[in-house]
This record gives structure tokens, sequence and C-alpha cells, in this order.
């Protein structure tokens, strides 16, 4: 069916649209906008072609529900202060959603209800995932509130960054997963007794953990950030469900800084200090340790940088920090296979960053777009077919965290 073309939407009462597809396009230097000016639900059935970037706002708070699919190259941007519900199912907007006001719920637990582009949620606005299972796109979250809201599972598969400390709230039921790669200076609270908030990337945030209700999983030592731990009174935990350790900058148990170096954990970790009250697991926490290539250089490499090499034997310490071996002893580098795959260990205790380049001569690298992710403990990469000359290398670029 034949589309209808407009730049701006004013919605001023209880409304429903429904029929033919809604194009909105810009008039010459005027975005498009759709104004909720009231109270009142309007629910819009119509498919959306977001041409331009749209904006909605208005005055009013009123929910409205979008029913429909959300297509094209545009952005949508939320400004207003109500709720927006996204039901349509198949949307494959690329320009990216920025939420900075009110709430955007996800209807159906569907996963392209956010196109394909990044998502960007600003305080003081608020993302309800409602079970999303496998949502790839790139997140930014700077001081927002991000719930799940039903007894599905919620899953971020792709970067997340946490530009300042970001509230994840589990309080009514399902539990959510971040098995992307969370970065960035910003820390993250854990509220809500529902369902359990599990990390399981190689993350490389900095700011502080709270764990104020509920459950923290952290699946790998470097799922959880290398900033202040901190886990409130009242049943709230931290399940340290991996084996080993993970350097920590600071301590509070219950509203109590804990000061004595070592490693913390559940009676079943065989910590030094061990509090069943707020760990649960195998894995412990160090105090007063060396974190990151440090740590790792102390034994391995001691009084060296990350691109030296300690033992000589061609490969600069970085590149066996992030792969797990001894700075000590010779270290191969894997080759390609049959199927040109190149496969590196990966240790799951790496903190820092990495990319996975290739080159047609040696001298001009780029970047692998999407960066391959670490899965079991390998980092893998199948060079393309039909390199130009009939010639292309790979390599891995590391950069540790000090």
């Amino acid at each position: 069916n034949a589309g209808f073309e407009l730049n701006q939407l004013n919605l001023g009462a209880t409304v429903t649209l429904a029929g033919n597809s809604l194009a909105f396009v810009a008039n010459g230097a005027t975005l498009p906008t759709i104004n909720q000016n009231s109270g009142s639900t309007v629910t819009i059935s119509n498919d959306l072609d977001l041409g331009s970037n749209a904006t909605f706002g208005g005055s009013g708070n009123g929910q409205v529900n979008l029913s429909g699919s959300l297509t094209g190259a545009g952005s949508l941007t939320k400004n207003s202060s109500g709720g927006l519900t996204l039901n349509g199912d198949f949307s494959t907007y690329s320009g990216g959603t920025t939420i900075n006001a009110g709430s955007l719920s996800l209807g159906k637990t569907a996963n392209a209800l956010l196109g394909t582009g990044p998502v960007i949620v600003n305080s003081p606005a608020t993302l309800h995932l409602n079970g999303n299972g496998n949502l790839t796109n790139e997140f930014t979250l700077n001081g927002a509130t991000v719930t799940n809201g039903n007894s599905f599972s919620a899953n971020l598969n792709g970067p997340v960054t946490l530009e300042t400390t970001t509230t994840f709230d589990l309080a009514t039921t399902g539990n959510m997963s971040i098995g992307g790669i969370v970065s960035g200076t910003g820390g993250l609270t854990k509220l809500g007794t529902a369902g359990p908030l599990i990390l399981s990337g190689l993350n490389t945030y900095t700011g502080p953990t709270t764990v104020a209700a509920g459950t923290l999983r952290c699946d790998l030592p470097a799922a959880l950030g290398s900033g202040d731990l901190s886990i409130n009174t009242g049943g709230a935990k931290v399940n340290l469900n991996y084996t080993g350790t993970k350097n920590i900058a600071a301590l509070t148990l219950g509203g109590v800084a804990q000061t004595a170096p070592g490693t913390y954990g559940s009676i079943a970790s065989g910590a030094d200090f061990q509090d069943d009250t707020y760990f649960v697991g195998s894995g412990t926490v160090t105090l007063g340790g060396l974190s990151g290539f440090a740590g790792w250089a102390n034994t391995n490499a001691p009084g060296q940088t990350p691109a030296q090499d300690y033992d000589n034997d061609g490969v600069e310490n970085g590149l066996e920090y992030f792969m797990g071996q001894s700075g000590s002893s010779f270290t191969a580098m894997p080759g390609l296979d049959a199927t040109n795959m190149v496969s590196w260990p990966a240790d799951t205790d790496y903190l820092g960053t990495y990319e996975v380049q290739t080159s047609p001569d040696l001298a001009t690298w780029t970047n692998v777009d999407p960066r391959p992710v670490p899965s079991g403990g390998t980092l893998s990469y199948t060079l393309p077919p039909g390199a130009p000359g009939g010639k292309s290398f790979v390599r891995l670029l590391v950069t540790p965290t000090p």
C-alpha cells in the first residue's frame, strides 16, 4: 500500500491511527516530529518509514503505542516525558535510537524492535526491555535506568558503554544478561530481587559496581569491573561464578569498608576472608593486589612493558598476557588452518582492549568489523576468500590495561 508523507504529527487527545504506512520526511531544514500534547493514550498501528531523523516530543505525558514496523535510514529521538512503546515486528530502521526523557518500552519479545543502529539512553530516561531476548545493538548508557519487566530473559549481546553510573532494576520478574563487552568510565548499580544481572563479557569498565538488592553474577573474572565494589545489606549478593580471582580497587560490605588486603569470597571459594552473607560461588575478588598487565608482568615479565619481549621469543608481552601464556617460556603464534581460520588463546582474566586486523601488504591495517569475540577461551577469525592481489594478512593487536 502506498504511504502517506508528512513532516509533523500533533496529537492532542485519545487517538487511534491505522491504515497505510506513514512516511516521515524533512521539509527543507525542518526534520519530522511526532508531538504528544496531551495526557491521553495514542495508538498508531501504521508502519512508520523514518526517511529522516524523527523526534518524539510534545508538551503532554500521555502514552504512545507504536504497533507497526519502523523502517528507513533515519533515527528516532525521544524527548517527551511520557511513555513510548514499540510493538512492531521486523523494525529495520538504521539511524539509531536516543532516549532523553520519559520511558521507552519494548512491547514484544522480538529482537529487532530497536532497529539496527546504536542506542543511547540518557538520564533521567528509562528503557524497559521486557524480555527481549537477543539485542545486538551498540548501547551507550548515561546515568539511565534499564529494566526487564517479565519472566523472559533480556540479553544485551552488543557492546555496552557506561558513560556514568547506570541502574539495572530487576524489581519484577526475569533476569538480564549482558554478553557484550562493557566499557567506559561509568559504573553500574543493581536493584531488584526478581532475577540476577549476569555479566559474561571481557569487560573493561572502571566505575563503581554497587549491588543494592538481588544478585549480580559474574561468569568470568574479567566480567566484574575493576573499580570499587559495594554490596548492601538485606540479601544483596555477588555470585563469583568463575575460577580464579579479580582485582578490585575497593570493597564495601554492608556499608563497612574492608581494608585488609587479600582475597574475599564465599566459604566455598577458600578465600582469605570468607563471607556467605555477601558472596556466592567459587571465585574471589582481591583487595590490594596488582591488576591488569601489571599483575601479570609482576610474575611473568617483571619491570617490562606490554611492547617488550621478556623471553625473546618474538611475541610481545602484551600478546602473551592476552593469551594467558608465561613470559618466561617460548610461545608459538597460531597459523591458519585448512579453512583459513586463525585461533588465538584468550585468557578470561585479560583486562584491556584488542583488535583483529587485516592487511593486503603488511603496511596498511584495517580493524575487522564487527570485532570477533572470544568464545570458550579462544578468539577465532576466518580470512575471507578473494583478497586483492591474492594475498591477505591477519594480526592481533592488544592494548592491555596497565
